[in-house]
C-alpha cells in the first residue's frame, strides 16, 4: 500500500458537520488521501461543502472528491513532513482547476488529466464546484510503463479521444468499481491501469523521429543479447524499457514489422548460424537453445524462412538459398 496510516474511514463528507467546522475537517481529510496542503478557502463563497471516496486496489490509491471552491499549495514545508515519492494523477470530471508547475498555470477542464510529483512544488485554485478523480501510485511502478515521467509534469492532456479518452473511462470506472474487486485481481488492474496511461502520455507527446530510432536500436540490442530466454515477452521488454506493451508494438509497427515477427527472425538467424557451423547439436537443441520451445514448430518456420528444412543443412545436404519474408 502507499502508507501504513490510512485513514479509517472509506467516505467522508462535510455535510454532517456544523458549517464552521467543515473546511477544517476538510483540510485533514484531503491530508489523509491527497498528502500534506496548505489550503485557503474562498471567502466568496457563502458556505463550504464537500466529499470524498478512497479506495486502495492493490498498490495503488484511487480517490473520487468534489469539493467548492478553494486554493491550495504544496511547499518544501509540506514536502518535508511526508516521506512520499508518489506521482498523482488528476482527472477532472466537471469544472476546472488550474495548477501551477514549475512557474506556469496549466488548467484543468473537465474530461481533462494531468501528471504531478509528489516531491515538487505545486499549487492549485479551483474556482468552482468541482469533481474529479485522482490515482497515486508509487514511482517506481509508473516508471515501469512511462519513460521518463518527469517529461510529462503538469501536461494537461485531453480525454476526447484515443488512449487518453480510454484512459479516463477506466480510471472512472475503477473509482466507481473498486470496493467490488477482490484482492486477487489487483495486480492485474494495476497493470491495465498504467499501460493505459502510459499510452495516452504517449500519445500527448509522441518521440521525435531521430529519438525514437536511437531508443529502438538500444531495445533491438537488448532483445539480442537475450534472445536464448524462452520467457522473454513484451511485457518484460517493456517494463526494461520504461513503456507499455502497447507503445513497444507501435515502434515496432512503424518500422514497417512486428516485435514478434522481429525476434522469430533475429532467432531463426542464430539457429542457421548455429547450424551452420556443424558443431554436432541436434536439430532440436539449437531451437531450445534459441528460444523455441516446439520443434515441429521451428521446423516449419525455419523452412518458411530460408526454403529448406533445418534438417537438410544439419547433413550438410544443400545450401541454403537467400531468406524469403518470414
Amino acid at each position: 500500500m502507499l502508507d501504513d496510516a490510512k485513514p479509517p474511514w472509506t467516505r467522508w463528507s462535510s455535510a454532517a458537520l456544523p458549517e464552521r467546522q467543515r473546511f477544517d475537517a476538510w483540510n485533514e481529510a484531503l491530508r489523509a488521501t491527497h498528502l500534506a496542503w496548505s489550503l485557503k478557502r474562498d471567502t466568496r463563497s457563502p458556505g463550504f461543502s464537500a466529499e470524498l471516496e478512497r479506495h486502495e486496489v492493490g498498490p495503488i490509491r484511487v480517490v473520487r472528491c468534489a469539493c467548492d471552491p478553494l486554493e491550495g499549495e504544496r511547499t518544501r514545508a509540506e514536502i518535508a513532513r511526508g516521506n512520499d515519492e508518489l506521482y498523482g494523477i488528476v482527472l477532472v470530471r466537471e469544472g476546472t482547476e488550474a495548477i501551477r508547475v514549475a512557474g506556469e498555470t496549466r488548467v484543468l477542464g473537465a474530461g481533462s488529466f494531468a501528471l504531478w510529483d509528489s516531491e515538487r512544488e505545486l499549487s492549485f485554485a479551483v474556482t468552482t464546484r468541482l469533481e474529479k478523480v485522482s490515482l497515486f501510485v508509487k514511482k517506481a511502478d509508473l516508471r515501469g510503463v512511462i519513460a521518463d515521467p518527469e517529461r510529462h509534469l503538469g501536461r494537461v492532456v485531453s480525454a476526447a479521444n484515443g488512449a487518453a479518452a480510454l484512459a479516463a473511462a477506466h480510471l472512472v470506472a475503477l473509482a466507481t468499481q473498486a470496493r467490488t474487486l477482490a484482492a486477487a485481481p489487483a495486480t492485474r488492474v494495476l497493470a491495465g491501469t498504467l499501460d493505459l496511461f502510459g499510452a495516452a502520455f504517449g500519445e500527448a507527446a509522441p518521440a521525435s523521429v531521430p529519438a525514437r530510432s536511437a531508443r529502438l536500436a538500444q531495445i533491438r540490442a537488448w532483445i539480442s543479447a537475450r534472445l536464448e530466454d524462452a520467457q522473454l515477452t513484451p511485457r518484460r521488454i517493456a517494463a526494461a524499457h520504461g513503456m507499455s506493451v502497447r507503445t513497444l508494438h507501435a515502434w515496432f509497427h512503424d518500422e514497417g514489422t512486428s516485435l514478434s515477427r522481429w525476434m522469430l527472425r533475429e532467432r531463426l538467424e542464430r539457429s542457421r548460424a548455429d547450424l551452420m557451423r556443424g558443431d554436432g547439436s541436434r536439430v532440436t537443441d539449437i531451437a531450445f537453445r534459441w528460444g523455441f520451445n516446439d520443434a515441429a514448430y521451428f521446423s516449419r518456420a525455419f523452412r518458411r524462412r530460408f526454403g529448406r528444412a533445418p534438417s537438410a543443412l544439419a547433413r550438410g545436404k544443400a545450401a541454403l538459398p537467400g531468406p524469403a519474408d518470414a
